[in-house]
């Protein structure tokens, strides 16, 4: 179902749903059949009955229930033959004779009703001039399965059951449901019913019924040798915009397939409905303000619904706390969809969105909560739908492609036409895949943690590389990940990648790669496979001119350029640690920093552009560092090399207004803005990527002379093996710029790193 067009500011107490009796547990719906004569023997209601064909589960009970809201019922007969029943707040309850378990029963319930919908104004049996349909959920009602607006049922996630229906109506519209077309019939009263029969076991929430003076679009989509048909039932004045919406839904189909098997029901249908959209089975409502509209916008809806085919359809989450598994999955193949279609370029922009109104907005908006177990006030809330959907596409990014699409099939097929929770999810694909997923659904699923990810430090060989990567949260710099499973891409000058996965316990232990070539770049999670708390966004770029970097708050001025260059801004939300304090700084900003990656920058002449605001709303950009605008006066931009290096003010020019953007002479690094006394900070402009030490001779016999800088102060020279040991440390004496150092080392590759205040420094050698 897709919601975002839908206010949920629904933080309000719900009906309390109870019960004195709870025997819904306690029997198992097989078949349905729902014959109701709509809009014809009466305006603007139904009347008719549903037959249920059951079994009793536990021979104690001698009371079940079935639920139907308000509506009318006339008369109820079990087995043929008339029973007295109860029907109070919605239930009907009937008292049974002992039935043994083994025994089909069959409940007939006749009734009539009307337009019957939700407080919400949303889920429900609507009325209107020109249509009549259903949609099968609730919002604000609970529980918010909602096929009990239309038809006697059991309403839950997990009761499923095949459905057969008679739904007479006026020969003027035409009545389109769930399933095949069995049949139809023209009746001596100007009316014909219409029958039709889903044979796959389905909730009673994904039924779906339009009616209407529909006009139908349909062809057939290429499935693994079979023809599945596609039929758009729509208003006349729509004819142009259904076939534009719907000409490249034959790509989405093809890569749902690919990636989650077979599709398993009957056709892929929709139906236009004034309001939506809805996932019903073979019969999705799909919001007539899409439907009349070709944008991106409509083919992320209509994408998603079809592919609630695979995830809410097929299989189910177990409760309402667990929606995430139909939603925020469903959620997650509009990107595989969208790429298929757009390209992933326009894919990862969609998914750039919702990374950053999951860290920075909704947790304001809605709150902080645990995509499992989530409470009914959430349960159709955008965090369980885009969390949800970042969430799963991390999970396949830490198990990597390949296993995880098979796992992702294999789970698929094992709860076809079941149900599932995340316990069961997380069991199932640790299993298939041979990975423990215990950490990652401790952190993601069943905790509100979002890690951030940054490299540490890298260094460069020939045709080798060797990384550390650092871990912390958004409120707890000492709080690492355990089990980090993150891709990491190397690349040449000439744009060549290599990609490899980086395993790491949190420690920060340095990781080792051999490489195909010599690397001059690594950028971690470069094509956005991995939700944490970073959006960022990369161009290659030939020409100079004007470069925005979307949901990245980076632009970048390219004033001239010698060659094809790389430019990656990642904006970090999170600001400076704690412990970060520069004297007359009164404070960095806490929630934002960037870093700017790139190949052959220094090829080019570039103006960096980073956005600033003053705001002293809670959702504002800058909001904890400048809320009043004479704030902006003390503003000032800090740079550092790296992770390991000391930030520094630089040189910036800042607008007169109160937002816009600071901009600089681009260097690769990281970018911090922070208020405080300008007359008392000083600004350092020395480039230092210019700063280095050198090794002589390399390769050695042990013995090596180091040239450095002249420091000011004492300093530490480190040097580490190749997986990252230290072997060796000493003191370096300020006002020196030359060290001789004996090593008694095995042969091999070593790193000598020199740390100062500010910076840090290294060099590789080889012992021969």
């Amino acid at each position: 179902m897709q919601r975002r067009y839908i206010v949920f500011s629904i933080l309000f107490c719900l009906f309390i749903y109870s019960k004195a009796v709870s025997q819904t547990a306690d029997i198992d719906v097989l078949h349905y059949n729902i014959n109701l004569n709509i809009n014809n023997i009466e305006n603007n209601k139904h009347i008719g009955f549903t037959e249920i064909n059951f079994i009793v589960l536990n021979p104690n009970n001698s009371i079940v229930e079935f639920d139907l809201r308000n509506q009318t019922i006339d008369s109820i007969l079990l087995n043929q033959e008339n029973i007295d029943f109860t029907y109070q707040n919605n239930k009907i309850s009937l008292e049974l004779n002992n039935s043994p378990t083994e025994d089909t029963l069959i409940v007939k319930v006749f009734y009539s009703g009307g337009n019957n919908v939700e407080p919400y104004n949303w889920g429900g049996m609507h009325y209107s001039n020109n249509i009549i349909y259903n949609l099968g959920i609730a919002f604000q009602d609970f529980p918010h399965c909602y096929g009990r607006s239309w038809f006697v049922c059991k309403d839950s996630f997990t009761d499923k059951a095949t459905f057969d229906l008679h739904i007479t109506t006026n020969n003027d519209v035409i009545a389109v449901c769930s399933g095949n077309l069995l049949n139809t019939s023209n009746n001596l009263d100007n009316s014909t019913t219409y029958h039709w029969s889903v044979p796959q076991e389905i909730t009673t929430y994904s039924l779906g019924l339009s009616i209407a003076n529909f006009e139908k679009y349909e062809k057939n989509l290429n499935s693994n040798g079979r023809q599945i048909p596609l039929t758009v039932y729509h208003f006349s004045n729509d004819s142009t915009a259904i076939r534009e919406n719907f000409m490249h839904i034959d790509s989405a189909f093809v890569c749902l397939e690919k990636h989650f098997g077979d599709f398993m029901f009957n056709r892929i249908g929709y139906s236009t409905t004034p309001k939506g959209s809805m996932e019903h089975v073979d019969n999705i409502s799909l919001a007539h303000s899409l439907a009349s509209n070709y944008s991106l916008s409509s083919q992320s809806v209509i994408v998603h619904e079809m592919g609630h085919s695979w995830f809410g359809n097929l299989i189910t989450c177990a409760n309402a706390g667990e929606m995430w598994i139909n939603e925020g999955w469903t959620t997650f193949t509009e990107r595989l969809s969208l790429a298929s279609i757009y390209g992933e370029d326009v894919a990862k922009e969609h998914f750039r969105k919702k990374a950053e109104s999951v860290i920075s907005r909704l947790p304001i908006q809605e709150g902080k909560f645990a995509l499992s177990g989530v409470d009914s006030t959430r349960t159709y809330s955008s965090t369980v739908y885009d969390k949800g959907a970042l969430i799963a596409m991390s999970l396949k990014t830490y198990i990597g492609d390949s296993l995880f699409y098979s796992g992702v099939k294999r789970l698929l097929n094992d709860f076809a036409f079941s149900n599932i929770d995340s316990e069961a999810l997380r069991d199932s694909l640790s299993s298939y895949t041979g990975i423990d997923l215990t950490d990652f659904f401790n952190y993601y699923v069943f905790d509100t943690t979002l890690h951030h990810f940054a490299i540490k430090n890298c260094t460069f060989d020939n045709n080798s590389a060797d990384v550390t990567i650092a871990s912390r949260t958004q409120f707890n710099d000492n709080l690492r990940c355990n089990n980090i499973r993150i891709p990491i891409t190397f690349m040449d000058s000439a744009f060549n990648t290599c990609q490899k996965l980086i395993i790491d316990d949190g420690n920060e232990t340095p990781h080792h790669f051999d490489l195909p070539f010599t690397p001059k770049a690594a950028f971690l999670d470069l094509e956005e496979d991995f939700f944490d708390l970073t959006t960022d966004c990369y161009k290659m770029i030939s020409e100079v001119g004007n470069y925005e970097f979307p949901y990245t708050y980076f632009k970048a001025q390219v004033n001239s350029c010698e060659d094809t260059i790389l430019i990656r801004p990642t904006l970090h939300w999170l600001g400076a640690k704690e412990n970060e304090q520069i004297e007359s700084v009164s404070r960095f900003s806490q929630k934002h920093y960037w870093t700017v990656e790139g190949i052959n920058l220094e090829k080019a002449n570039i103006t960096a552009k980073f956005y600033f605001k003053v705001s002293d709303s809670e959702l504002g950009f800058d909001n904890s560092l400048m809320q009043y605008s004479s704030a902006k006066d003390s503003l000032m931009l800090f740079y550092r090399e790296n992770p390991e290096s000391q930030w520094y003010r630089i040189k910036a020019d800042y607008p007169s207004t109160t937002t816009g953007y600071v901009t600089t002479e681009l260097r690769k690094g990281d970018y911090i803005m922070a208020i405080g006394d300008k007359n008392l900070v000083s600004l350092k402009e020395e480039a230092t990527n210019t700063i280095k030490i050198k090794i002589h001779p390399n390769p050695s016999n042990g013995i090596i002379n180091i040239t450095h800088p002249q420091f000011k102060e004492y300093c530490n020279l480190k040097i580490y093996n190749s997986i990252g040991v230290l072997v060796h440390n000493q003191k370096i004496n300020p006002n020196t710029t030359s060290s001789k150092i004996e090593l008694n080392l095995p042969k091999g590759c070593y790193n000598a790193t020199i740390k100062t205040k500010n910076n840090s420094i290294s060099e590789k050698f080889i012992i021969e």
